[in-house]
């Protein structure tokens, strides 16, 4: 009998090798999705209209900065500026006579002076505007839907997950280079309508080269590396911004990472079609809306769709402007004091992931990180998914309340929220197959996430408006926490719902 090659494509070593470039796959879309998130701060004094008034001279007098700055600022008086247009004319004049204002000058005018003139000439708009960029990638999500599987089926894993990952990167590539808000949106658009059927792909490649308990493991390393997109995202975006100049380098850094995504589709279609060959295998493409299915599903699965659509609106377009809000009301910092060079930067950034706002953001993400794994494997164990999902709602609910309604530090209400990210996707993603049939699944997860991209299109706008129009996320924090609520509700119903089918979903 002849002894396979070590490297062959029935090995495991072929198998997990392929799974580092499959993985890799969705690592650029997950840090260019977040990015928007991480320089939020920046994007809103981008985008915010400035008017030097009356009102905005007395407050900066009242606030004590120089009076020769003060004066200086006087012919500026109600002209609409940009961020850039407005920091342009502050070092066109002098606060001494020999010594003109310097942007990066921490003698003339230094970051603090900048922020309190930002703040009080700024107009409202910008939170919302910001919010509209992810509004405009789940639309795109939610077309890209109805033909992300269709197109895998058609196509074949290889040419559909290439096609999307060159719209992942035109996408990135437009929003990197856009010189105006429309551009900026519908290079998000194009952004989006390869994002989510690449991940999409992304399920049918992993469910065509792992089965049985290799696919578990598959499918968690996968979402590991994704994540770790998201994790880079919020610690390292600002610090770009700050260390290169501009917010624009952020999105650099996303067309970046887009790309190396891209080289990595190559890879696994080399590998895959060598693959193919010595094993004959077959797409298996999971989330394909058949339209005839739906009518049979059975108020569980309506529960369970309520749920993650409650859920996720309540943690997404959440993180959408947090960075922004920690800034905002707690006025923490955009990236942690360090010296040396930028990797050195990169380091302490992470290191000072609990100072730093976007760090303090991506706590969710790294919770669910280290602990999804855990908690997924002690649900596979002893069941009560329903239960967990009650438990996670709850923990939402008081989590958003203590970031609106009080100064506690928002580490700790991100360190709950992380908990309830941990808990309620453990339970909630495996009980979409043990409430419809095993032929509806592909069904039922594209309508799932079909109606979740709804939730998330229009909370990150709502998010933003209701700052724009309140001056403080107090409101909006109280929308998430109500969206806790009804998830609490619908995760109720669900158990309820799951008495009369022999507590399937409590079951091991």
């Amino acid at each position: 009998m002849q002894q396979q090659p070590r490297f062959h494509p029935s090995t495991r070593l072929f198998r997990f090798t392929l799974l580092i470039f499959i993985s890799l796959l969705s690592f650029g879309t997950y840090f260019a999705y977040d990015i928007i998130s991480a320089v939020a701060p920046s994007l809103v004094e981008e985008y915010t209209p400035y008017t030097i008034t009356g009102v905005t001279i007395d407050s900066l007098r009242h606030e004590g900065l120089p009076e020769e700055l003060i004066t200086g600022l006087v012919p500026l008086q109600n002209r609409k500026m940009t961020k850039t247009e407005l920091l342009n004319a502050l070092n066109s004049f002098e606060s001494e006579p020999s010594k003109p204002v310097q942007e990066a000058d921490a003698d003339e005018l230094h970051a603090g002076m900048k922020r309190s003139i930002l703040r009080h000439a700024g107009g409202a708009g910008a939170r919302s505007t910001v919010g509209s960029m992810f509004s405009m990638y789940s639309i795109a999500a939610i077309l890209s839907v109805f033909i992300g599987g269709i197109l895998i089926d058609r196509l074949g894993t290889r040419f559909a997950s290439m096609t999307f990952s060159i719209l992942v990167l035109l996408g990135a590539m437009g929003v990197a280079a856009a010189q105006s808000l429309p551009l900026l949106l519908a290079g998000r658009f194009v952004f989006g309508a390869g994002s989510e059927p690449l991940i999409v792909a992304q399920s049918a490649i992993i469910a065509r080269w792992f089965k049985n308990k290799e696919m578990a493991l598959a499918y968690g390393l996968a979402l590991t590396v994704s994540r770790l997109g998201t994790l880079f995202s919020f610690n390292t975006g600002e610090l770009i911004a700050s260390h290169f100049g501009s917010y624009k380098y952020s999105l650099a850094a996303a067309v970046i990472f887009c790309g190396i995504s891209l080289l990595a589709n190559v890879v696994y279609i080399f590998m895959d079609r060598h693959g193919e060959k010595a094993l004959e295998l077959h797409d298996e493409s999971e989330e394909k809306i058949v339209l005839k299915d739906i009518r049979q599903f059975k108020p569980s699965f309506w529960f369970v769709t309520l749920l993650c659509t409650t859920f996720y609106s309540a943690i997404f377009p959440f993180t959408a402007l947090s960075t922004d809000f920690f800034v905002d009301k707690w006025g923490i910092q955009r990236v942690a004091a360090a010296s040396g060079g930028f990797f050195h930067q990169v380091f302490n950034n992470f290191l000072h992931m609990f100072s730093t706002a976007g760090g303090i953001s991506s706590i969710i993400i790294f919770a669910s990180m280290i602990f999804a794994p855990l908690a997924g494997h002690l649900v596979d164990k002893v069941g009560r998914r329903a239960t967990v999902m009650i438990y996670g709602s709850i923990i939402l609910i008081p989590s958003h309340l203590l970031l609106g309604l009080t100064h506690i530090h928002p580490a700790i209400s991100m360190i709950f929220l992380g908990i309830a990210f941990v808990l309620v996707p453990a339970a909630l993603w495996p009980s979409v197959p043990m409430v419809v049939a095993k032929h509806q699944v592909g069904t039922a997860f594209g309508l799932l996430t079909m109606v979740q991209n709804i939730g998330l299109a229009l909370f990150p706008l709502l998010n933003g408006l209701l700052r724009d129009l309140t001056h403080s996320y107090t409101a909006s924090m109280i929308m998430f926490a109500s969206l806790g609520v009804f998830g609490l509700v619908f995760a109720v119903l669900l158990k309820k719902a799951d008495s009369g089918m022999q507590h399937i979903l409590e079951k091991p």
